[in-house]
C-alpha cells in the first residue's frame, strides 16, 4: 500500500484519491466516465493522477457555476 502523501504526479486508486482529496469515490467514477478525468485500469483497479483530479473537480465546478448562472439569468 503506497503512503498516505503522494506526490502529484503519481497515480494513486480511486479510493487512495478520495480520501486524500476529500471528493467522494463516486464523484471521481462519473468524471471518469464522463471523460474530464483521465484513468488507466489495472486487473480491477481505476488509478487516476492527483493532479488530475484536482483540475477535474475544478472544470466541473466550473460548469456547475455556468450552469447556475444561464439559470438565474
Amino acid at each position: 500500500m503506497p503512503n498516505a502523501k503522494q506526490s502529484p504526479g503519481q497515480l494513486m486508486t480511486v479510493k487512495q484519491a478520495s480520501a486524500q482529496s476529500g471528493i467522494a469515490e463516486t464523484t471521481i467514477r462519473n468524471y471518469v466516465s464522463n471523460g474530464y478525468l483521465k484513468s488507466h485500469k489495472i486487473s480491477h483497479y481505476t488509478f487516476v493522477g492527483y493532479r488530475d483530479l484536482l483540475r477535474a473537480n475544478w472544470i466541473a465546478r466550473q460548469k456547475d457555476l455556468n450552469k447556475n448562472y444561464e439559470l438565474g439569468s
